[in-house]
């Protein structure tokens, strides 16, 4: 529960942030899978989210300038928040199309909410975003 706490909270942030220009959510509030989602996963969701840059370089550059999270190869640790950019790191080789395909696009980044306070993660990640 806390999970999905801190996750919607950061995905809450991250939906009225004009730098970017999608979130992905289940328990977002108008996300497309919001009511299966509240059905399917009635003791909360998990503290993974993803969202869009507006493109490729300003992704990159926000998980490289990000401390509040460590770039991992994976999601998913209670202890500390985790970001990735699939487009530059585990699909690199993809191409563009094939990126599609597999609906990750070049601006995508992912991200996994720890269980701690949220509030250095969205203070770190509003500067980050007021310098792009």
């Amino acid at each position: 529960e806390l999970f999905s706490k801190n996750a919607l909270e950061i995905a809450e942030f991250l939906k009225r942030h004009p730098k970017v220009k999608r979130v992905r959510y289940p328990f977002l509030p108008g996300n497309p899978q919001y009511a299966l989602a509240r059905r399917q996963m009635t003791g909360g969701g998990s503290g993974l989210l993803s969202f869009e840059m507006h493109n490729f370089e300003a992704a990159c550059k926000l998980v490289e300038s990000l401390h509040a999270a460590r770039m991992a190869p994976h999601l998913g640790d209670e202890n500390e928040n985790l970001i990735i950019h699939p487009a530059s790191t585990t699909h690199s080789k993809l191409s563009s199309e094939e990126l599609l395909k597999v609906n990750i696009p070049p601006e995508l980044v992912r991200l996994s909410v720890s269980l701690g306070d949220t509030k250095e993660l969205i203070a770190e990640l509003d500067e980050i975003f007021k310098a792009l």
